[in-house]
């Protein structure tokens, strides 16, 4: 009774990425998704990446990348968390989140980001 019980609250399968390990990362093997609001992005923005709302991902899917990896980013990474299995679910593969999202980012990598 309580065996699916875990795989219908986490996402095992999702790839958790922490900012240096993007850091780590060859620039040219993956996309970053800001999947936030434009409000949020009005505030601050990740630098590079590309704006796809978490609303619109159904509608602009062919946005993203069968090749590299892609990488959602929201504010502190949970609404990046439901939209990388969102895409898992839609069939892509290579999908991570970005965990802590531009929150954390802005703590551990680029401290003059504005933090809300």
């Amino acid at each position: 009774m309580f065996s699916n019980f875990k795989t219908l609250f986490t996402d095992y399968d999702v790839e958790q990425l922490r900012p240096k390990d993007v850091l780590d990362l060859d620039p040219d093997s993956y996309i970053i998704i800001d999947i936030r609001e434009k409000w949020e992005l009005e505030i601050v923005e990740f630098p590079g990446s590309i704006h796809i709302p978490l609303g619109q991902i159904y509608s602009r899917l062919e946005e993203f990348s069968k090749e590299k990896k892609n990488i959602l980013l929201c504010h502190h990474g949970h609404r990046s968390q439901r939209a990388a299995r969102i895409l898992i679910d839609e069939g892509f593969e290579n999908v991570a989140n970005f965990v802590g999202g531009i929150h954390q980012w802005a703590i551990e990598i680029d401290t003059n980001l504005r933090r809300y």
